[in-house]
């Protein structure tokens, strides 16, 4: 509740940089208290007694789900994924720096890594103490320093007073003759840049032969749950697929749902996706909507015949041990703030591992049907989103959007919902009552 999130990266310089960020802090919290005090305290406590209060088990579930994820991105964005670790031995690995002879051991061990993320699940508590304190609390072996950026009317005006002071007194050190030379002088050169690539210089590049480029061949059935029937629409494995779905379960034992399988062959990870109309729920509801979608996946969990009660640590440590990656908003992968596309619609969805992919459905249907709508965890949802409102207020291109959403749409539909200010009210009414 004292920060919108929490956040960490190491930036891969010729020296390594550690960065833990809080962001979106309440103001009135940071008069209050000594954050640097705070977040080291956290540390030590992380450290204390060669790391005995150090949650194991989540440790290694963390380091299998970021074995997951890497293993995703190689098959959804390889291209990314090499090129980034190309560049990266390249600048910085010393195999590759001017006259260095040796093997590439450093680029190998950066696409392997779901080696080394294995060899860290045979670390010891102790051993993550140790690194917690050379790495994070020792200040000769790696110091640090604390950076707080706090909101200021007068910085900005002042800031702004003194470029406009800049601009005028450069105006009038260059005349108006020397403004026209200026003038001129950029024009020049973006005309400079804005000229087109010689037509020899491209047809000097070889055209691939487009008849072997080789596309990724969907195969996917539709499924209406109503009628109960099955339907090939394209792929070449669509008629087996189709046979398997019929054998599986009778048109009697389908869920009152259209559902499309999609399949593409060797494929390791499974994409879970729901979408369900908003069409019934009041303006009341909608209003609220966008608390819920905060918390979806950090919610207890009450007993049914999909399985036992769960708190939210539970759930929370559930969707980390299976999933790549999961989200909730309304519209297709919309954000906190805004609908995605089809915005009339409550989008939820879950990357899993092939071998897992049939616990997939059964979380998201807990996750729909047995929530425990919890006063703390939704309170402090609640504080977290507001911490996060003035970034929007203070972001032009948001607020433009914003106001492009309000033109377009009506206020008491799920768009609306969504809009900043008017979830800033809604949630401090609800805070206060």
């Amino acid at each position: 509740p004292l920060c919108g999130s929490v956040s960490s990266h190491v930036l891969e310089q010729s020296v390594y940089l550690i960065e833990l960020g809080l962001k979106s802090v309440d103001v009135e919290q940071m008069t209050k208290r000594e954050v640097e005090k705070e977040v080291t305290a956290v540390l030590e406590a992380f450290a204390a007694d060669e790391g005995k209060g150090i949650d194991m088990d989540r440790m290694r579930s963390v380091i299998q789900q970021m074995r997951r994820q890497h293993l995703s991105d190689i098959e959804t964005s390889p291209h990314e994924l090499f090129s980034g670790e190309l560049i990266g031995a390249f600048l910085y690995a010393p195999e590759f720096a001017p006259g260095a002879v040796g093997s590439s051991e450093a680029l190998k061990q950066r696409l392997d890594r779901p080696t080394t993320l294995a060899s860290l699940l045979e670390w010891s508590s102790s051993r993550w103490a140790e690194l917690c304190k050379r790495w994070l609390l020792n200040p000769e072996s790696n110091p640090r320093i604390t950076v707080i950026g706090t909101p200021s009317k007068a910085c900005g005006e002042r800031i702004q007073n003194e470029d406009a002071a800049r601009v005028k007194a450069q105006k009038e050190k260059l005349g108006e003759a020397g403004c026209k030379a200026a003038g001129e002088a950029v024009a020049k050169a973006e005309e400079e840049n804005d000229v087109d690539t010689p037509d020899e210089v491209a047809q000097s590049f070889e055209l691939p032969d487009v008849s072997k480029i080789t596309l990724i061949d969907v195969s996917s059935v539709l499924v209406d749950g109503t009628a109960g029937t099955f339907k090939e629409a394209l792929g070449k494995d669509a008629g087996a697929i189709k046979h398997l779905l019929e054998s599986a379960g009778g048109a009697g034992d389908l869920p009152w749902a259209s559902m499309q399988f999609d399949h593409v062959a060797g494929a390791q990870f499974v994409d879970c996706q729901v979408m369900l109309p908003l069409d019934g729920v009041s303006q009341k509801q909608l209003a609220v909507l966008p608390l819920w979608i905060d918390v979806a996946f950090s919610l207890p969990l009450s007993a049914s015949d999909a399985g036992p009660a769960l708190d939210y640590e539970s759930t929370v440590k559930a969707m980390d041990d299976i999933t790549v990656s999961k989200g909730c908003s309304v519209g297709y992968r919309g954000g906190r703030f805004s609908a995605g596309a089809a915005s009339n619609m409550l989008f939820f969805e879950m990357r899993v591992e092939k071998a897992t992919y049939d616990k997939a459905p059964l979380w998201l249907a807990r996750i729909l049907a047995d929530a425990v709508f919890d006063a703390d965890r939704l309170r402090i949802a609640a504080k977290r989103i507001l911490n996060d409102v003035p970034n929007t207020k203070r972001n032009g291109k948001a607020l433009s959007r914003l106001a492009m959403r309000a033109m377009s749409y009506r206020d008491d539909g799920a768009v609306g919902a969504l809009n900043a200010f008017r979830m800033e009210k809604v949630l401090e009414k609800l805070l206060k009552g």
